[in-house]
C-alpha cells in the first residue's frame, strides 16, 4: 500500500533519481504513466478500474453518522458500524430466547413512520390502518434500514429505528411526503415472525424452515444421490417433542429408498449438502407408513424407534434432517446408449428382487426409473430390441402389481403399454383382461381374453378368467334386463330394445356395475393373483 501511496504523491517523478537521468525518466515516467501500479506487486493493473461505478449496488456509503450528544442522551445504540441506522429500545421484548427473525421469514410489526428533522411529521402508520404490516424479511421488499434494524429485534419488542437516507429513500425520497436525503424515524414494534415456507416441490402439503442453512456453494440434493443423514421424526405434545425415530449417520438413497416415506424424498429434495432443515408435514397420504419397508430385526431391535412409528390421530409429523453429505448418481443427460440399457436392466431386476420380497413400493420406483433410463429411440436395432424387452417386462409387472393392490385403472394402462411394445405379448393381455374385468368394461375384457387364448389354449388361468367374464357378464345382462322390465312394465317390447340399443352403444364407455354379492368370485380372484407366476416377467 504504501507503494500505492508514492507512487500518487510524487505523479511518476521520483526523487531518488539523479538529475542527470532525468530526461530519459520523463520519457519513461510518460510510459510509467499509462500502467498505472506497474511497478507494485500488490496491485495489479487493472486495480485502476472504478469498482463503485461498476457495481452501484456494493456503493457502501462513504458517510457516517456518529451519535449526536442528544442522541446519547436518549439511549440510542449504532446498528451499523457507520451508524446509518440507530436504534433505541422502548419496550423490551419478553421472549428474548426465541432470538431474532431469520431471513426470508415472514415478519408481522406495526410501525409509525416519522420525520425527525421537520417536527416529527408522521408519513405512514400501520397503526392507524388498524391491520400490522407484514413482509418477507432480507429478500429485499423494504429499505434496507428495516431489513438490516427489525433483524435486530427480538418478538414483542418496540423500539424507534433511526434509519439515515441511504438506508432508507436516497436522494431521490419518495415523493410526495418524503423528501431527498431525509433521515426517518420508525417506531416498530416487533409482532411476530414465521419461518415456515412451502417446502419446494410439495405442492403446499409440506412446510419448511431452514434450521442451519448451507452455504451457496453447497450443492443441491439431487435424485438418485446417495446421501448421509441425520435425521429425527416427532410429533409435538404441548410443545414438548416426542420423538418417534432417530438416527444419527445413516445411509440412503434420495428418491429411491422404501424404507421412508414420499414425504420424507421430497423434504430431502429440498435440500442442499449440510444444511440442517425442519419440515412440519400436513397431508397424511404423504407420510403412509403402510407404503414403507422396515426389516422384521429392525422392528424388534428398535421397538418404539423406527420408521413404522407413527404419531397419535390428529397431530402433525415433523421431520428434522440434516444432509452430512452426497454421493451424486451418474448423469441420464449425457449417459451414452448402452449405457442407458445396462442401467435400465440394473434397476429392472433391482426392481424383481424387491417384487419378489413383497416390497412392491421399492420395486415400482424401481421399474419407473428403469423405465426412464431407457426412454429414448436407440438407432442400434439391438439395443432398441433391449429397450422394447425392458418397455414390456417393466410394465407387465408394474401392471401385475397394481392388479395385487386392486388399482384397476393403473393394471390396464400398464397393461396396455407393454401391449402397445408387443401386441401379442400374452401376460399384458391376460393383467389387461383381468383388470378391465374387474372394472366392469367387460367387453374389453372379454376382447383381451379371448385373444390370449387364442396364443396359449391350453392356459388356465386364463381359462377362468374367461369362465369368470362370461358369468359377470352373464348377470349384467340379466340386471339390465329385470331393471328395463321395471321401467316399462312388461308390454312395450318395442321401446325396451330401442333402450337396449343405446345401452350397448354406451356399454364400451362405461363400466357394467356388477353385484359381487358372491365371496367366491373374490377368492378366485385372488386365486388368479397368485396362480398368475408368482415369478415376475423377465
Amino acid at each position: 500500500m504504501a507503494d500505492h501511496h508514492h507512487h500518487h504523491h510524487h505523479g511518476g517523478c521520483s526523487h531518488d533519481h539523479d538529475h542527470d537521468h532525468d530526461h530519459h525518466h520523463h520519457d519513461h515516467g510518460h510510459e510509467e504513466a499509462q500502467i498505472k501500479n506497474k511497478d507494485n506487486l500488490d496491485m495489479p493493473a487493472e486495480a485502476d478500474i472504478d469498482l463503485d461505478a461498476m457495481h452501484p449496488e456494493l456503493q457502501i456509503p462513504k458517510e457516517r453518522w456518529p451519535l449526536t450528544e442528544q442522541e446519547l442522551a436518549d439511549d440510542f445504540a449504532m446498528i451499523t458500524e457507520d451508524g446509518g441506522i440507530k436504534k433505541k429500545v422502548l419496550t423490551e421484548s419478553t421472549a428474548p430466547d426465541l432470538g431474532s427473525p431469520p431471513k426470508n421469514s415472514k415478519v408481522v410489526c406495526h410501525y409509525t413512520g416519522t420525520l425527525p428533522d421537520q417536527n416529527n411529521d408522521k408519513f405512514d402508520s400501520s397503526r392507524d390502518r388498524g391491520e400490522p404490516f407484514e413482509f418477507k424479511i432480507g429478500a429485499g421488499q423494504v429499505i434496507k434500514g428495516w431489513d438490516i434494524g427489525i433483524a435486530s429485534m427480538k418478538k414483542g419488542e418496540r423500539c424507534i429505528l433511526r434509519c439515515a437516507s441511504p438506508y432508507a429513500y436516497g436522494p431521490n425520497g419518495s415523493p410526495p411526503k418524503i423528501p431527498g436525503n431525509a433521515t426517518l424515524d420508525f417506531d416498530v414494534e416487533l409482532i411476530d415472525w414465521d419461518d415456515w415456507d412451502d417446502c419446494s416441490g410439495a405442492e403446499g402439503q409440506i412446510k419448511k424452515r431452514i434450521v442451519f442453512a448451507a452455504d451457496g456453494a453447497d450443492a443441491d440434493i439431487e435424485e438418485d444421490s446417495k446421501v448421509n443423514i441425520e435425521y429425527r421424526i416427532y410429533y409435538k405434545d404441548n410443545d414438548v417433542e416426542q420423538v418417534l425415530c432417530e438416527r444419527k449417520n445413516f445411509e440412503m438413497v434420495v428418491d429411491d429408498d422404501d424404507r421412508f416415506t414420499s414425504a420424507f424424498h421430497l423434504c430431502l429434495k429440498s435440500m442442499k449438502e449440510r444444511e440442517r432443515g425442519e419440515f412440519k408435514i400436513k397431508d397424511t397420504s404423504l407420510i403412509n407408513v403402510d407404503e414403507i419397508y422396515c426389516g422384521d430385526d429392525e422392528l424388534k431391535q428398535n421397538e418404539g424407534n423406527n420408521n413404522k412409528c407413527v404419531a397419535p390421530q390428529g397431530q402433525i409429523t415433523y421431520y428434522n434432517i440434516k444432509v452430512n453429505s452426497q454421493e451424486k448418481a451418474p448423469a441420464k443427460w449425457n449417459a451414452e446408449n448402452e449405457e442407458r440399457i445396462t442401467n435400465g436392466t440394473r434397476y429392472k431386476e433391482e426392481g424383481n428382487a424387491l417384487f419378489k420380497a413383497n416390497r412392491y413400493s421399492g420395486a415400482i420406483k424401481k421399474y419407473e426409473k428403469a423405465l426412464e433410463w431407457v426412454d429414448r429411440d436407440f438407432s442400434d436395432e439391438s439395443l432398441e430390441k433391449a429397450k422394447t424387452e425392458l418397455v414390456v417386462s417393466c410394465n407387465n409387472n408394474l401392471s401385475l402389481i397394481a392388479i395385487k393392490r386392486k388399482d384397476w385403472g393403473e393394471a390396464t394402462e400398464r397393461a396396455t403399454k407393454a401391449l402397445d411394445k408387443d401386441a401379442s405379448n400374452l401376460k399384458a393381455l391376460m393383467r389387461r383382461g383381468q383388470a378391465r374385468m374387474m372394472s366392469g368394461f367387460l367387453e374389453e375384457a372379454k376382447a383381451d381374453l379371448k385373444r390370449a387364448q387364442s396364443l396359449d389354449k391350453e392356459n388356465s388361468v386364463v381359462k377362468k378368467l374367461l369362465k369368470i367374464c362370461t358369468q359377470k357378464h352373464k348377470e349384467y345382462v340379466e340386471k339390465q334386463q329385470k331393471l328395463y322390465a321395471g321401467m316399462f312394465g312388461g308390454g312395450k317390447a318395442k321401446k325396451k330394445k330401442k333402450k337396449k340399443g343405446t345401452a350397448a352403444a354406451k356399454k364400451a364407455k362405461e363400466p357394467m356395475e356388477t353385484e359381487s354379492k358372491d365371496k367366491e368370485e373374490e377368492q378366485q380372484g385372488d386365486k388368479l393373483q397368485v396362480d398368475d407366476e408368482q415369478a415376475v416377467a423377465v
